[in-house]
C-alpha cells in the first residue's frame, strides 16, 4: 500500500515546492495529451529528455510510455491501489474517458474519484522525478527559470487568487446534481455559525425543480460564501432559501425573514465576497444579483442563477468511424446527446428529421464539399439558425465564422475544448432570465 505513495520526507522545502508546481504542470500537460500545441507549451518539454525534431510527438511518448511502466503485475489482486493508480492514469489520460466514467468504472463516487485521481498523479509524479532525475534537472536550471524561458511572465511562487480561478476553470467539469444535493450539505457545513449568531436557515423547493448542470466545487463554494456573508452581516434573523424555474436556468433566492433591523441592500457594502462569489459562479456559466427591494422581496435579497440541466442533442457529421466513436464517449455523462452519421449526402435531410441542438461538422468529407454543405445549412430555411462546429484538421478558423459557423475547433479534439465550446454556444442561446 505504502509502495505507489510518493517519498517526500527527505525533500527540502523548496523540493516540494518544485514537486507541487510540477504536479500542477503533469496535471496540465495530461489533459491535454494529444493536443500538439499544449504539449509544445509544457515545461516538460524542458524536463525530459523530449526529441527536438519529434516534439510533441516525443512527449507524448514519453508520458504515455511512464503511465504504462506503473502497470501492475498480473498477479496482483485487480482491487490493489497499483492497479486503481493505474486504471486511472490509463483511462483518464491515455484513453482520455471522461471522469464520470472512470468513476462509475470503478464503482466510486466523484469525491471519491477526485481524491484517486489526486494519488494517481502523484505517484506518476513519483516515477518521472526518480526515473528522469528531475531533483537534478531542476538544481542545474532552476524551475523559474525554466518557466520564464516557456512562459516569460511566469514565477515560482505560491499561485495568486487568479491563478487559482484559472486552475478552478479548467480544472472542473459540469456535472449534473440536484438543487438539493448541492445545498443540504453547505447548510449543515453553516450551522454552527448560523447557531452561534441566532440565525434560522428555512428551505423551501418546489418538488419539480430541474437539477442543475454545474461545476460542482465552484458553485457549492460560492453559495458557501454568499450564506456566510448574510449570515454574518444579519445576526438575530431568519433567511429563506427558495427556488424557481425560468427559462433554461435555476434562480435561487436567499431572502430574508422576520427581520427587525436594517435592509438587506448592506449586503451590497459586502462587495469584496459578492464579487468573489461572482467570480466563482461564473465559472459554472451562472450570475449572481442583489435583489432590490419590491413587494414581492420587501427587504432585498440575493439571486443565485444557475443552468438547469436539459439534454442537448449534437448531431456529428463525419465519414470517420472512429471520430464518431470518439464524439459519442466525450458525450457520455454529460448533458449532451450523441447522434452521428458516416453519410454526408444524407446530412440535411438528417438534420431536418432530428433537428438537433448543435451540428458539429467535418468539412474533408468524400463525395461532398464540407464548405458546401456548411452554407447549405446556413441557407435551409428550416435548419439556418441551428449552430454548426466545425471540425477539421484545416488552419481554416477565419474562413469557417466567415462562411456562417457558430465555433471552430482544431482536430485531434481534445474533450476539455469541445465541451467548453458546446457550454457557450448553449450559454449564448439561453439568455432569457435576463
Amino acid at each position: 500500500m505504502a509502495k505507489n505513495r510518493p517519498k517526500t520526507d527527505h525533500l527540502s522545502e523548496n523540493e516540494l515546492i518544485i514537486r507541487d508546481r510540477l504536479l500542477y504542470e503533469l496535471r496540465k500537460v495530461l489533459r491535454h495529451l494529444y493536443d500538439p500545441e499544449e504539449l509544445r507549451k509544457s515545461i516538460f518539454t524542458h524536463l525530459l529528455p523530449v526529441d527536438e525534431e519529434q516534439g510533441p510527438s516525443s512527449l507524448q511518448r514519453i508520458l504515455v510510455t511512464a503511465i504504462e511502466a506503473l502497470k501492475p503485475s498480473s498477479s496482483l489482486s485487480p482491487q490493489s491501489s497499483a492497479w486503481r493508480i493505474y486504471n486511472i492514469l490509463s483511462s483518464r489520460y491515455i484513453q482520455q474517458f471522461h471522469q464520470n466514467e472512470v468513476a462509475k468504472s470503478l464503482g466510486l463516487s466523484q469525491r471519491q474519484i477526485r481524491r484517486q485521481d489526486n494519488l494517481a498523479l502523484r505517484a506518476l509524479m513519483e516515477y518521472l522525478w526518480v526515473h528522469f532525475n528531475l531533483g537534478e534537472v531542476t538544481q542545474q536550471k532552476p524551475l523559474d527559470e525554466i518557466l520564464s524561458d516557456n512562459e516569460p511572465d511566469s514565477v515560482l511562487d505560491i499561485p495568486s487568487q487568479e491563478d487559482e480561478l484559472q486552475w478552478l476553470e479548467k480544472s472542473q467539469e459540469s456535472e449534473v446534481i440536484g438543487v438539493e444535493d448541492l445545498i443540504k450539505p453547505l447548510l449543515k457545513t453553516v450551522d454552527p455559525l448560523a447557531r452561534r449568531l441566532s440565525v434560522s436557515i428555512e428551505l423551501d423547493l418546489p418538488d419539480d425543480l430541474p437539477k442543475l448542470i454545474v461545476a460542482i466545487t465552484p458553485a457549492r463554494q460560492a453559495f458557501l460564501v454568499l450564506l456566510t456573508a448574510i449570515i454574518r452581516l444579519f445576526p438575530e434573523s431568519g433567511l429563506r432559501i427558495n427556488g424557481i424555474t425560468k427559462g433554461k436556468h435555476i434562480l435561487l433566492n436567499i431572502v430574508p425573514i422576520h427581520f427587525k433591523q436594517a435592509t438587506f441592500t448592506l449586503l451590497t457594502g459586502s462587495s469584496e465576497n459578492i464579487s468573489f462569489a461572482r467570480r466563482l459562479v461564473a465559472l459554472t456559466g451562472g450570475e449572481i444579483l442583489v435583489l432590490l427591494e419590491s413587494q414581492e422581496t420587501p427587504l432585498g435579497g440575493i439571486q443565485l442563477i444557475l443552468p438547469a440541466f436539459e439534454q442537448v442533442s449534437v448531431l456529428v457529421i463525419d465519414d470517420n468511424q472512429d471520430a464518431l466513436q470518439l464524439y459519442q464517449r466525450y458525450f457520455t455523462g454529460t448533458r449532451y446527446a450523441f447522434y452521428g452519421t458516416s453519410y454526408p449526402d444524407q446530412a440535411l435531410s438528417l438534420v431536418e428529421r432530428l433537428a438537433p441542438n448543435i451540428i458539429i461538422l467535418d468539412v474533408m468529407l468524400p463525395g461532398v464539399d464540407g464548405w458546401e454543405l456548411l452554407s447549405l445549412i446556413r441557407e435551409h430555411p428550416k435548419i439556418h439558425g441551428t449552430p454548426v462546429v466545425v471540425a477539421t484538421i484545416l488552419p481554416q478558423e477565419e474562413l469557417a465564422l466567415a462562411l456562417g459557423a457558430a465555433a471552430y475547433v482544431r482536430k485531434p479534439v481534445n474533450q476539455t475544448e469541445l465541451l467548453k465550446t458546446l457550454d457557450a454556444l448553449v450559454s449564448q442561446s439561453s439568455q432569457e432570465y435576463r
